[in-house]
């Protein structure tokens, strides 16, 4: 097996980070893997806009601070709960496997992706992976790729219906039940069409509230 491209960068930016921790007074040497989580969340976002955005630079510098958390993590983990780099890269090449065997033998055929996850979810007593940190569109759009949507009407007159119901909900609990049954079913429709949610509402806002091609469509 080849050596893994930026092998050498890679463990000196483990050293670096290492280093870091280890200075008298450190702030990343108190933090720990719960207080880091937020501030990953907000990296992740960052690079999602990079990736949008198409520049390159821009690109590879947040991947650059995602990679130095993910670093982080490893170092922390090892620190709080013996888990290091090592037993994180082998965990990730024990899951590629499982989830890919075709790649330690070709004439293997790669089982059904949420086979898998039902399965793992079943390893871990049944319990499905804790999702209560993701936003409400991303969490709205896992429940569906699960086999959910069939369940969820999305018509256009019922979409319709339901901003009725928002508009007329007497109390502000009803009217927020209202709502997130509308954006459920919106949900599903763009389910139903391939689309990513989030992505799409990202790009409309990015575009500005004058697109005229959308609120020309909308008026007919």
């Amino acid at each position: 097996m080849s050596a893994a491209p930026g092998g050498e960068e890679f463990a000196q930016a483990h050293e670096l980070i290492k280093r870091l921790m280890q200075r008298p007074g450190s702030w990343m040497g108190r933090q720990s893997p719960a207080s880091i989580a937020p501030l990953t969340i907000e990296e992740a976002y960052e690079l999602a806009d990079a990736i949008d955005s198409g520049e390159r630079s821009a690109i590879a510098d947040e991947l650059a601070d995602l990679l130095t958390h993910l670093l982080y993590y490893a170092l922390l983990t090892e620190r709080d709960f013996d888990l290091n780099l090592t037993d994180i890269a082998r965990a990730t090449c024990e899951k590629l496997l499982r989830r890919h065997p075709s790649l330690a033998d070709p004439e293997t055929e790669d089982p059904d992706w949420e086979a898998v996850k039902a399965e793992e979810r079943r390893s871990r007593g049944g319990q499905r992976a804790p999702e209560h940190n993701l936003p409400g569109l991303m969490l709205a759009v896992r429940a569906l790729r699960r086999g959910d949507a069939s369940a969820i009407e999305c018509s256009p007159e019922h979409i319709a219906s339901l901003v009725r119901c928002v508009e007329s909900a007497g109390d502000q609990p009803g009217r927020s039940a209202a709502l997130g049954d509308l954006l459920l079913a919106c949900t599903a429709l763009a389910h139903n069409f391939r689309l990513e949610p989030d992505w799409a509402l990202r790009r409309r806002i990015q575009e500005g509230p004058a697109n005229r091609n959308s609120d020309d469509q909308i008026r007919k």
